[in-house]
């Protein structure tokens, strides 16, 4: 729906799985707390408490940057970490493939919007990240053809001093990497 140049966005709310009554998802990723009572047992007491309802507000893995939204949800004394973009894609998008990792389309961690979430397999999402530039390769496929050419002239610990890269990523690449052509004799003299 659009008003004059701006488009408005109507935020619709489901029910979170496992949790209905207690808290609601929206197709802007906030969570909401809904309005009622709890029964809270501390220690040997037990009583009820009357809650407002409200938007939960989502958390960030302070040692990692650069990592999801997560909230803590509430049911029976217990909590449970969930991740707000799981939860989001899990209320609004089908998932006929039962593909397991939810992705942010734009790369953005922390834009849960539901048009900005996809489901895909895990291979998928490594793909999207590469093509994205969200990942970036240490070695190059120029620079893999190469090591793949000159193991056995040079050591690992040569190659790794040579590209800036430790020993485990030449192990991974000689062993992981496809070399998609070959040098001729022509390239190497």
């Amino acid at each position: 729906m659009f008003v004059g140049n701006f488009k408005i966005v109507i935020e619709k709310w489901k029910d979170i799985t496992g949790y209905e009554g207690l808290y609601q998802i929206s197709n802007r990723g906030r969570v909401k707390r809904l309005e009622g009572t709890r029964k809270v047992k501390r220690g040997e007491e037990e009583y009820t408490l009357k809650l407002k309802g409200r938007i939960v507000t989502p958390q960030v893995n302070c040692k990692n940057k650069n990592t999801y939204l997560s909230v803590r949800l509430y049911k029976n004394n217990q909590y449970k970490k969930m991740y707000v973009h799981r939860l989001v894609a899990e209320a609004f998008l089908s998932n006929p493939f039962n593909k397991s990792t939810v992705n942010h389309k734009n790369g953005n961690k922390t834009d849960n919007r539901v048009d900005n979430l996809e489901f895909m397999t895990h291979k998928e999402q490594t793909r999207h990240a590469y093509d994205t530039g969200l990942l970036k390769r240490k070695i190059n496929d120029d620079d893999a053809l190469f090591i793949h050419s000159n193991y056995g002239k040079y050591s690992i610990s040569e190659l790794a001093n040579k590209f800036n890269v430790t020993k485990r990523t030449i192990y991974y690449t000689l062993k992981h990497r496809k070399v998609k052509r070959q040098i001729t004799k022509k390239e190497s003299a």
